[in-house]
């Protein structure tokens, strides 16, 4: 109850990154103290205590509310968002609206960017008033084997963003990038386990924080200029529009222009 975890990791051996043979995969978390932890705990415990009930599981359910005691947080300002699709979306309203927010830079990192008709719409807003947008993606050669089906899909969305002034950056690490976070103009950010894809709107339930703190998104952008080091700048629009395979053709075609309007 003094610390709480967010971030896309998963409980895995390609995170150990120690079988020279394995997969690899880089990730990006967030740990936190403060009032937010008992935030955390309300909902982890919501979300455990549910499931119990529902499968008739015989664990004793989790306490809501945290014992006195918990250590007091910093000065950063962090809420804690859940979106439990198709109830709601909260994690996407307040990307986007951050977005809106932006008066200078936005840097996007996620691991499977396939646009979502609001996003490409507010990332040509702010490319139109002058913000600058840097987004970042896995590439065809660093995609894990499972995610090789949608790069179609995701090059198809990032083509209008290129031409009309975004950066957009391959990643050409030795692991599959699979962190997920934005940050506003140095003073903002947004870190989790959500992904800016289709998907992350109709079926994955996922927790992100919202942070207000130049110090801690600071971290993040440092974050994000290193793995731009190892990533490829997309210098036009062309270097997107490879022909797909059939199977993505028929993923991009049926799985990810399902929320159009």
């Amino acid at each position: 109850d003094e610390y709480a975890i967010v971030g896309g990791m998963n409980f895995g051996d390609v995170y150990s990154h120690k079988d020279p043979n394995n997969v690899k995969w880089r990730d990006t978390d967030v740990i936190y103290s403060g009032p937010a932890v008992a935030d955390s705990r309300r909902l982890f415990a919501r979300l455990w205590n549910a499931k119990v009930r529902e499968l008739g599981l015989k664990f004793a359910p989790v306490a809501e509310t945290a014992p006195a005691g918990a250590s007091e947080g910093g000065a950063a300002k962090i809420s804690v968002i859940l979106q439990n699709p198709p109830t709601d979306s909260n994690i996407l309203v307040g990307i986007v609206k951050a977005m809106y927010g932006a008066t200078g830079r936005i840097n996007i990192e996620n691991a499977y960017f396939v646009s979502l008709p609001v996003v490409t719409k507010a990332v040509l807003d702010a490319v139109a008033r002058g913000v600058e947008v840097n987004i970042l993606t896995n590439s065809k050669e660093s995609i894990d084997p499972e995610g090789k089906t949608i790069v179609d899909a995701m090059y198809k969305c990032l083509m209008p963003l290129a031409e009309a002034g975004a950066n957009i950056y391959l990643y050409q690490g030795a692991a599959t990038l699979h962190s997920k976070f934005m940050t506003v103009d140095g003073v903002f950010a947004n870190i989790g386990s959500y992904n800016l894809h289709p998907r992350g709107e109709r079926y994955d339930t996922e927790v992100n924080v919202a942070i207000v703190d130049p110090a801690s998104t600071a971290e993040l952008d440092a974050a994000f200029a290193n793995d731009l080091a190892t990533s490829r700048k997309v210098t036009s629009a062309s270097e997107l529009g490879e022909k797909p395979g059939w199977l993505s053709s028929f993923v991009s075609e049926y799985f990810y222009a399902q929320l159009k309007k």
